[in-house]
């Protein structure tokens, strides 16, 4: 594993903590309550909220109705904070259109 792909999934862990303390303090929780409404184990949260534990799917399906947000936005509001170039030779997606039906 190469140094650059190592060093993406510890970038993403600290930007989505980062969103996540954001969203848990605009929300006036504290970790417990937090954890309480998520179903989460408060120490396994603690750590995911201080980049010391990747998330999971399942724990970002979890957390994500608390703040009445879908994962995806959740995510993008980790995205936003990421400090990462983008990849280059990355494919660019174009939206297709699509044909009209019978």
């Amino acid at each position: 594993m190469s140094p650059r792909t190592a060093a993406r999934p510890d970038e993403y862990t600290t930007a989505v903590a980062a969103a996540l303390q954001a969203e848990r303090a605009a929300a006036g929780l504290t970790i417990a309550q937090l954890a309480d409404r998520s179903g989460l184990v408060p120490g396994t949260l603690w750590r995911v909220l201080h980049s010391q534990r990747a998330m999971t799917v399942a724990q970002l399906a979890a957390l994500a109705p608390v703040f009445g947000m879908r994962p995806s936005q959740l995510l993008a509001a980790a995205e936003r904070r990421s400090t990462r170039a983008p990849i280059r030779g990355a494919v660019k997606r174009t939206p297709t259109k699509r044909k009209a039906g019978p």
